[in-house]
């Protein structure tokens, strides 16, 4: 499950639950925005632990725009591979 956890002008935080990992332990997040209707863009080149289930994007890094409509996704990577 994906939540809004903090919204600024400059910044959104997003935080998730992990998964259930179908038996292979899970080793990483990958975020994607949703540039337009169905296209997602990866904004993470990874969270960087299968601990970690928050991200922030940033105007700096991201641009944001104020009045924008931002949608997310998150996938996990295990040995499997990226779901």
């Amino acid at each position: 499950m994906l939540t809004l956890v903090d919204q600024t002008p400059t910044s959104i935080t997003i935080r998730w639950t992990a998964p259930y990992d179908g038996g292979s332990p899970i080793r990483d997040y990958l975020v994607y925005q949703d540039q337009t209707i169905g296209s997602y863009v990866q904004v993470s080149p990874s969270v960087g632990s299968p601990y970690i289930l928050e991200y922030t994007m940033t105007q700096a890094a991201h641009g944001l725009q104020t009045g924008k409509i931002y949608a997310f996704k998150v996938t996990a990577i295990n040995d499997v591979g990226e779901s």
